[in-house]
Order: structure tokens, then sequence, then C-alpha cells
């Protein structure tokens, strides 16, 4: 058992070896930092939405 499971983890180890690595995709992002610039954006905006929701909870608790 220890060898068929030692055999099989070794050819995962060749094909690995042998098989071309992909380039990563850029899509929709021309460079590094427009893809920085729209995560900024999304996280902006996930802030000011979780902002005004507590605030929301703090005014109807008043």
């Amino acid at each position: 058992m220890n060898r068929m499971l030692s055999s099989f983890v070794a050819s995962l180890g060749t094909l690995a070896s042998l098989w071309p690595a992909t380039t990563p995709h850029r899509y929709p992002h021309e460079s590094e930092m427009d893809a920085l610039r729209t995560d900024v954006v999304k996280v902006g905006a996930d802030l000011s939405r979780t902002i005004e929701r507590e605030h929301a909870k703090l005014e109807a608790r008043s």
C-alpha cells in the first residue's frame, strides 16, 4: 500500500513538473495599478455602506 501511494505521489510530481505553467490573466485590468485602484474603490464602497448601516442602527436606538 505504501509503495503504491509513493508511486502515485511521485507520478503526480512528474506530471506537475511537465505540465506547462499558465500565465496569469490580468483581465479586465491592464496593469497592477489598475487592479489596486479597483480594489481600493470596492473597499471604500464597502466601508461606506457599513458605516451608513451602523449609523442607522445607532439612530434607531435613540
